[in-house]
């Protein structure tokens, strides 16, 4: 795992910007306005434990994932020297797989750099990437041989083991190093590989090539920005696509990185990725980010787990299956337990804010309902069984960062164009031209499609700007819910709160030593929340730069979804409707019961000895209600669609 990104914006991180005035935002939330079903917002990560402490923490802490990605594969190979033991690693550590199995959806197995025992080269020198030789990133000596391990390996995994949400994923990151043969003995490799999982088991999915970034090849790395249809075929992906394609192999995902600010390139990748399968006249297979993080200059610093909200929620909105955060825990120890590492735990084991923020994303669960907001604020909301749950990020990146960003991909612009222009010197690491213009203290005319890029970024400048060094005052109301108090709790992640760095910061500064810092913090890194409460529909609060808020309102308590309906419940069906719905008991009469909005407030009443009956909800505006039944104490929530 390598990071990639335009020096400029490495060297854009450390600016300081000054203080300015900001207004309040409103925040509108629509409880029975449903957007999205059954949304799920489990996130995903690149397990790499280093410690067994990273490794029970991630075992038990109840959470489930929407993929997980593993190394053990490259490590049962490159620490034996045959088969037989081979095999023998992984049987060592089938009991936990199957653990890590049952808290994903996908299991993502990577199969990547070749052992010494398998590769046609025996060249030990240094390769680029970190711990490889050159031998490692070179194709096996002997197709057969690779055919038998590869077949026996996935046998294991798919068939001993029973694992059967398992994903293999050939080579990673080839486009920085960990390959070094041609690309066409990449592709004889990728397409033996698959041949060889397959034979296993033909519904096993198979897929890659894991590049650090999507529009990247083997011997070309694709510039910072947008990139176009025309470019993008020159990227592995494209070229991987079309020979699969050839073979009649199709590939079942499509695997790349991102480790840069940028956010809007996945909608990029995804574009370029659709419009090449219809141009072959094939479906787009699945699509996985099976490795993403912030760039090194702003890991730890609280623009990372401001960032991580942002990219994870984005992402969401977007045609891509499954990501994963790379890493779970901190690849080295250091004398800095904050060290600007990849993981969501320190070394030692210390929650980092970044853990914090994605695990409260993932609490979001339910029907995805409707907000507006009257500033950019990363925000989500959802509702279920009762509970609403507003996510509400205040990302305060340096300026020129967004607003290159904007600049970019809004302009549909590399970085190349901008040093072409000479609005940046990379050489020198001089960019004081472009910020010059986004501060407005230079004008450029709209005289080509490039400055007119660049003028329009300028009110994005200026409103992170603003975001640097003043709270952001957020007023979040809920229409139609001013009759009564609804009582909450909201979880914080800042600067200070829920914020192991500050907590173990903290002791240091009191005398603590490193490891007893360490084992101060982790034997307890439960989540700390506030009570709030809604007066007249609405709750007033202030956030920090950066800082992360989950607000969780019960809105009506004992409310059940109706596909959390148990046989012996009341079925309400079709739901959603627009005109007529079935309403049926399997045991009893429905008795006495009333149509509600989320408010509480009772619409109509109904009474029935019959164990079903159809209501009519024509006339009833789009939107959720509630069918509260006394004789059953139960409450169904019902959508009325358009």
């Amino acid at each position: 795992m390598k990071t990639i990104t335009s020096q400029v914006i490495i060297i854009l991180l450390v600016i300081g910007f000054p203080f300015n005035s900001f207004g309040q935002t409103a925040i509108t939330v629509y409880p029975d306005s449903i957007q999205e079903s059954n949304k799920s917002y489990d996130y995903g990560v690149f397990y790499v434990p280093k410690t067994q402490a990273a490794q029970d923490d991630f075992l038990n802490n109840g959470d489930h994932l929407n993929s997980i990605r593993l190394h053990i594969i490259e490590s049962a190979l490159n620490n034996s020297s045959n088969l037989s033991e081979t095999l023998a690693i992984l049987d060592d550590v089938s009991a936990i797989l199957k653990q890590i199995a049952a808290k994903t959806d996908k299991l993502l197995f990577i199969i990547e750099k070749m052992p010494p025992w398998l590769s046609s080269s025996s060249d030990g020198s240094p390769a680029q990437t970190t711990g490889w030789s050159i031998l490692n990133t070179r194709p096996p000596k002997d197709y057969e041989q690779w055919n038998t391990v590869v077949q026996s390996i996935t046998s294991r995994i798919n068939t001993d083991y029973g694992i059967d949400n398992a994903y293999f994923e050939i080579w990673n990151e080839p486009d920085l190093g960990s390959w070094t043969g041609t690309q066409a003995e990449f592709f004889e490799l990728y397409r033996k590989t698959r041949e060889a999982i397959k034979s296993v088991d033909s519904s096993i999915p198979v897929g890659g090539p894991a590049t650090n970034h999507w529009a990247n090849n083997i011997t070309y790395l694709a510039p910072f920005g947008y990139i176009s249809q025309t470019e993008g075929e020159l990227s592995l992906i494209s070229h991987l696509i079309d020979s699969t394609h050839h073979w009649n192999a199709p590939m079942d995902f499509i695997s790349w990185h991102n480790f840069n600010l940028s956010t809007q390139t996945y909608q990029n990748a995804i574009d370029f990725i659709y419009q090449k399968y219809e141009n072959i006249g094939a479906t787009v297979p699945e699509l996985l980010v099976s490795e993403w993080n912030a760039p090194s200059a702003v890991r730890d610093t609280d623009i990372h787990y401001a960032f991580a909200a942002k990219n994870t929620l984005s992402i969401q909105k977007t045609m891509i299956n499954a990501n994963m955060i790379a890493a779970w825990q901190d690849f080295e120890s250091s004398a800095q337990e904050f060290h600007a590492d990849y993981g969501l735990l320190t070394y030692g084991a210390i929650r980092k804010p970044v853990y914090n923020v994605i695990h409260l994303i993932s609490q979001l669960k339910g029907d995805r309902v409707k907000m507006e907001s009257s500033a950019p604020l990363i925000t989500e909301s959802t509702i279920n069984n009762g509970s609403l749950d507003v996510l509400i990020t205040n990302y305060a990146p340096p300026p020129v960062v967004e607003a290159l960003n904007h600049t970019l991909f809004e302009g549909k612009h590399s970085i190349n164009a901008l040093i072409e222009a000479g609005y940046i010197d990379l050489t020198s690491g001089d960019y004081s031209k472009l910020e010059d213009i986004y501060q407005e203290k230079t004008q450029i005319p709209n005289s080509s499609e490039l400055n007119i890029a660049i003028n329009n970024s300028i009110p994005v400048y200026s409103y992170y700007d603003i975001l640097q060094s003043v709270d952001h005052s957020i007023s979040l109301t809920l229409p139609d819910y001013d009759s009564e108090e609804y009582a909450g709790e909201m979880y914080v992640v800042d600067h200070q709160t829920n914020n192991g760095q500050y907590t173990y910061d903290s002791l240091v500064t009191k005398g603590f030593s490193q490891s007893e810092a360490i084992n101060e913090i982790v034997g307890n890194q439960s989540l700390k929340s506030q009570s709030i409460s809604l007066n007249n529909g609405t709750l007033a609060l202030s956030m920090k730069p950066n800082s992360v808020a989950l607000i969780k309102i019960q809105l009506f308590p004992g409310v059940t979804a109706i596909q959390d309906t148990q046989p012996d419940q009341i079925s309400v069906y079709p739901n959603p409707s627009s005109e007529i719905v079935n309403i049926y008991h399997p045991d009893a009469s429905l008795g006495n019961f009333q149509l509600m909005d989320l408010s509480g407030r009772t619409l109509k009443r109904y009474s029935s000895t019959s164990n079903q009956m159809q209501l009519d909800l024509t006339g009833l505006k789009p939107g959720v209600y509630l069918l509260q039944f006394e004789k059953h104490s139960e409450t169904v929530r019902i959508q009325v669609s358009n």
